[in-house]
């Protein structure tokens, strides 16, 4: 899917406000903006943030490398602006309506079948926000990253406090799904596997078991 394409609500899931990654908004209805965008989410995902130099965006964005700078005020402003974008989709994804109440098990089962289908559905934007070492994020990006690591630790601690989840550092058992999944993605980008909705379920119960 088009990095373009309306994805919906961007409702606060984990109940924290919006990332303030703004600069753009004077330009938000802009073609030139958005193609800008678009152009850096295929470069960033496929070379890297030190890998994409400005006029290759200019030119996969079909503008002159003056214009970008008419938007952004720098590759860094325009990086964090796509990744705030990017990062508050895939959060409130992943964590809209997740209930309270549900058993560990159920939600676990949410949470990974919705991460697989955000990566689906965006895989650049996945491959984007996942497989690079953010060096470049500024404060709000980060603090909106830990807002999901905090809210997926504090679904593992009242697990752990019921007995289900293993009793290690949340955040051991965090990084092991992610990396798993993470590790899924890359071993299908390489063909070396297939992700189909088996494949899918099958890893999700190991991750399951890995964790409990």
């Amino acid at each position: 899917m088009n990095s373009s394409q309306s994805t919906g609500s961007s409702t606060n899931a984990a109940g924290n406000g919006p990332a303030k990654n703004d600069a753009s908004s004077d330009h938000a209805g802009s073609p030139k903006a958005q193609a800008i965008l678009d152009a850096s989410l295929e470069l960033f995902a496929e070379k890297g943030y030190d890998g994409t130099a400005v006029p290759l965006i200019a030119e996969k964005a079909g503008v002159g490398a003056g214009t970008i700078y008419r938007y952004f005020e720098s590759k860094e402003v325009l990086v964090n602006i796509l990744y705030s974008k990017w990062r508050t989709i895939f959060r409130d994804r992943l964590l809209a309506d997740v209930p309270a109440d549900a058993p560990p098990r159920d939600v676990f089962s949410m949470l990974w079948n919705r991460m697989a289908d955000f990566q689906r559905e965006f895989p650049q934007a996945y491959a984007f926000l996942e497989f690079y070492n953010h060096t470049y994020l500024n404060e709000e990006n980060i603090a909106l990253t830990e807002s999901i690591i905090d809210f997926l630790a504090g679904f593992l601690r009242r697990g752990q406090d019921h007995g289900v989840f293993r009793k290690v550092p949340p955040g051991m058992l965090i990084f092991m799904v992610l990396g798993a999944f993470v590790g899924l993605v890359r071993a299908e980008n390489a063909n070396r596997l297939e992700l189909t909705e088996e494949a899918i379920k099958e890893s999700e119960e190991i991750c399951w078991r890995a964790v409990t």
